[in-house]
């Protein structure tokens, strides 16, 4: 069985799968060329990484003159980039980031930071007994929650980009759009002459996104979409 499908000519689709009641499938998106892309970085547990490391050979075992060189995230959630330090050190790709993106995954520290209500939040979305009564579960959570994802943090990056910039690829030309919402550093990449847009998690197929606090905008997404 093929590790990736080829949806689109030199563009490979990717699925990593978990049991839905522990995390859900992401579709993660390879584009091959000279120096090729992986749009979205997955799960970072070795399962995942070893399937990536299967899609990226079968890719570039079909054209010897293509080489997956890079890896970028739609956005910060830890299905999107935990992947990231996994897939440098085992296949050598450069990780590219907006600076939203690396002030937030610099360390544990700084992306609990990224999810911490302000006190008018707090005030809004919960009591003071919901709060104390949630702590526990939210240690066991984070344990639970790191382990399953693969989560690996990052002090440094290769490649910093920003919206408006452009990325070629084999003949493909995407400009990268600040795409906020459903998360506050997503991006997405455009290329207007092949009609096509890679969303992130701001279009998904079967269910809504997920728009909630502290880092959804509902306004935003609305002018995303």
């Amino acid at each position: 069985m093929n590790p990736c499908e080829e949806i689109y000519p030199g563009i490979f689709k990717v699925i990593q799968q978990k049991p839905r009641r522990i995390a859900p499938p992401v579709n993660i998106y390879i584009i091959a060329g000279e120096e090729g892309l992986i749009f979205d970085a997955g799960y970072g547990d070795d399962t995942s990484i070893r399937l990536m490391g299967d899609a990226i050979d079968y890719i570039q075992n079909i054209n010897k003159k293509w080489h997956i060189s890079r890896v970028l995230p739609s956005h910060t959630h830890p299905d999107h980039f935990s992947g990231l330090k996994q897939l440098k050190n085992r296949y050598g790709v450069k990780i590219m980031l907006t600076e939203p993106m690396a002030r937030v995954l610099l360390n544990k520290h700084t992306y609990r930071d990224s999810y911490r209500l302000s006190t008018v939040q707090q005030y809004r979305y919960s009591t003071i007994h919901q709060r104390i009564s949630e702590l526990p579960l939210q240690l066991v959570f984070r344990t639970v929650y790191k382990k399953v994802y693969g989560i690996a943090f990052l002090q440094s990056h290769d490649i910093t980009v920003k919206p408006g910039e452009t990325i070629s690829i084999h003949g493909y030309t995407f400009t990268i759009l600040h795409g906020p919402g459903h998360c506050n550093d997503h991006i997405m990449l455009y290329d207007k002459k092949e009609g096509i847009l890679f969303a992130g998690d701001n279009i998904l197929r079967s269910i809504y996104t997920w728009l909630g606090p502290p880092r959804s905008n509902l306004h935003e997404y609305y002018s995303t979409l």
